[in-house]
């Protein structure tokens, strides 16, 4: 059971990037006309090839655009996307899965390329398929440029290295000459590396552009606390067994949450800490057989145990002041402290047996996000059953309404 939900947990992911999401943007075709409406944008690995599209809402059929058909796509708060004709490099740059040698084969392609940096004089996009990741220099009025990277393997004195070749900072040399031909600049471009960082860098200097560039993946922290509703049964060889308790305790928590708002704009990877407890009490009279004796019974159970607990989110609704957020985790719990105590008439015994000491369960959560900071959500978890004795366990359901809220600044 507890390989499966893994599973499921992990696959969550590939799940929500395979839905299909139609955002508001417009379409510049190959003969200048604006087409504003909804763009079917996915998460991919890869660069798109084609773009669907819907006028409205209601259009059952979207239209399909390809390099052929547009000059550029913009997805509004996503991404845009700008068609590219000409040469490309086609040797392999992802490392370790490069060249055995140079290798400067070029091939003629009509691909799309996503814009990352827009500046006054120069800009940068990017462009990835399943051979390499290319990067590419735009500039006012011109085609854009590749800029090259080799990337291969030599044989030195019998033994393999690696061995580069950095064309690109000649290409970005002299687009310095034409826009900051200074000491600063051709410093900066000697230190580039080929990383879309970096070239944002030397080109932001180019355009003179001081503004704070806006960090891409964001860790952020938050704490919260919630109210454990609790609904714990008894199951099994004892004379409890199917009665249900409903307890109600505090619990606190602290976490970490990983967001990248440009690439996984809508997911959330979190990692929780959380402390509380579930306090039970059963009763039950029973008689014993056909005489008048009446046996009086009373179980009383506190615990209390420590969760550490990875989970993703995913926004449904993102907006700037209002998110609607669902998710899944994997609750890792371990008992810290438990009492148990069984009474049968006026007779009381303590410390009967402690719980089992750890077992997982998978928290499932619903939510709203007001201003990025403060998160109202319910859980729900159902507990594995955890073992008191032989063939005597204890469930839970468990029903937390709580607040969240963001110590450091979130996207």
């Amino acid at each position: 059971m507890n390989r499966i939900k893994l599973l499921l947990l992990m696959l969550l992911p590939s799940a929500i990037f395979a839905q299909t999401k139609y955002l508001p943007g417009y379409v510049v075709k190959s003969n200048g006309d604006t087409l504003k409406g909804l763009i079917n944008y996915r998460l991919q690995n890869s660069t798109p090839k084609y773009f669907e599209f819907k006028a409205n809402p209601d259009q059952k059929t979207p239209v399909v655009y390809t390099t052929t058909d547009v000059k550029a796509i913009n997805v509004l708060n996503a991404a845009t996307f700008i068609t590219y004709s000409g040469k490309v490099s086609m040797d392999k740059n992802k490392f370790p899965d490069i060249s055995p040698a140079i290798d400067t084969t070029t091939q003629q392609q009509q691909i799309f390329l996503k814009v990352t940096y827009i500046g006054d004089n120069v800009g940068l996009a990017e462009q990835e398929d399943a051979t390499k990741h290319r990067y590419f220099l735009t500039e006012n009025n011109t085609a854009a440029t590749e800029l090259i990277y080799y990337q291969y393997y030599a044989n030195i004195d019998g033994s393999r290295t690696v061995r580069t070749a950095e064309m690109y900072k000649q290409t970005l040399k002299n687009a310095a000459n034409r826009y900051s031909n200074n000491l600063e600049t051709m410093a900066l471009i000697d230190n580039t590396t080929f990383t879309s960082s970096s070239l944002t860098r030397v080109l932001k200097l180019m355009n003179k552009d001081n503004k704070v560039e806006e960090k891409s993946f964001v860790v952020g922290i938050h704490a919260g606390v919630s109210l454990n509703a609790a609904k714990s049964g008894l199951y099994g060889n004892s004379v409890f067994a199917g009665e249900t308790s409903w307890s109600y305790l505090p619990r606190v928590l602290a976490g970490i949450e990983l967001s990248d708002h440009r690439i996984l704009k809508n997911l959330r990877f979190k990692l929780d800490f959380a402390f509380t407890g579930v306090k039970p009490r059963f009763n039950k009279t029973v008689q014993v057989g056909a005489t008048n004796i009446i046996n009086e019974y009373s179980y009383k159970i506190d615990h209390y145990y420590f969760s550490a607990i990875p989970n993703i989110t995913y926004n449904i609704i993102n907006s700037n002041r209002f998110r609607l957020f669902a998710g899944v985790g994997l609750s890792l719990n371990y008992g810290t402290s438990s009492k148990i105590t069984f009474k049968r008439n006026l007779s009381q015994f303590n410390d009967l047996k402690n719980l089992q000491s750890s077992w997982t369960s998978t928290p499932l959560q619903l939510g709203v996000t007001l201003n990025k900071r403060l998160d109202i959500y319910g859980n729900f978890t159902y507990s594995n059953w955890v073992m008191l004795y032989d063939q005597f366990f204890l469930t839970g359901r468990h029903f937390d309404f709580g607040l969240r809220y963001r110590l450091t600044k979130a996207y």
